[in-house]
């Protein structure tokens, strides 16, 4: 996304996220989120807030990262503690190191370079900190949203990670695995939980 017009776009895109996705969301995908958060979390391309307010909810600590100045305001809104970023910012200049967690939740796929931001966030998650990512894990997923880029599979994902110096903790299919999903379902997405070795 490069201009107004797109970021407006794009927020009106997320804003269309049924209630039942979302109460689905808070039922069966952040649940196994909670454990991995500690003091310090960052929400990296957190949309309209969806995580932001179920950690809230919990009165879990977490900050909220998006390019989009329309999501950002929404957050803001809603009294959700979040910071607008730029695309061509490195993450590490504007959040204190030592993160206990980093989630990316369909965020990555949308990256133009995944590399140099698994790289980036490295630096702001502390030693034995946990990096969560959620991604669509096949080909309805990423064809459903134009701006993805990058199509992963569990191997190339874990690829990507164990080559930055994370090792992985698990893998879970929601809503569950299936090779019917993985061609036809839009909303069926692969997470994975990695944890900074060095």
């Amino acid at each position: 996304m490069s201009n107004t017009i797109s970021y407006k776009k794009y927020f009106k895109y997320l804003k269309t996220i049924s209630t039942i996705g979302t109460i689905y969301r808070f039922l069966f995908i952040y649940p196994f989120f909670l454990k991995y958060l500690g003091k310090k979390n960052i929400d990296y391309g957190c949309g309209i807030g969806q995580f932001l307010k179920y950690c809230k909810f919990f009165r879990k600590n977490i900050l909220g990262l998006d390019i989009n100045p329309y999501s950002i305001k929404y957050c803001k809104k809603n009294d959700l503690n979040c910071l607008l970023i730029k695309p061509v910012e490195n993450v590490f200049k504007i959040v204190s190191e030592n993160n206990d967690c980093v989630i990316l939740d369909n965020v990555l796929e949308h990256i133009e370079n995944p590399s140099k931001m698994i790289n980036d966030l490295k630096k702001i998650i502390r030693l034995k900190g946990y990096l969560i990512i959620g991604v669509p894990i096949g080909v309805a997923g990423f064809k459903a949203d134009p701006d993805h880029k990058f199509l992963f599979s569990e191997k190339s994902l874990d690829n990507l990670l164990l080559n930055n110096c994370f090792k992985k903790i698990k893998s879970f299919h929601r809503p569950f695995k299936s090779k019917w999903m993985k061609k036809n379902l839009t909303q069926y997405c692969l997470y994975s939980i990695y944890q900074k070795n060095d």
